[in-house]
């Protein structure tokens, strides 16, 4: 797994392919509080921390996974 720094520049020789995209729509609460939903998913209101919980813990789970072997490195 390959991920870019800040003013550093990656090759790839082909687009990676998504594993699963996910829309975050903001969104206030009935007790007026700001955070997200998930678009198509309405019943499921995340604060701005939880929201940021959930994409830094899926991105640990995917680099274990790419460690296991269980995802084809974009190198082929």
């Amino acid at each position: 797994m390959q991920m870019g720094l800040p003013n550093e520049r990656l090759l790839f020789f082909s687009e990676p392919e998504p594993l699963r995209k996910a829309n975050f729509l903001p969104e206030i609460s009935r007790v007026r509080v700001y955070g997200w939903i998930e678009k198509g998913k309405p019943s499921t209101f995340l604060s701005s921390v939880e929201l940021a919980k959930k994409c830094v813990i899926q991105f640990f789970d995917l680099t274990e996974r790419a460690d296991r072997g269980e995802i084809e490195s974009p190198r082929g």
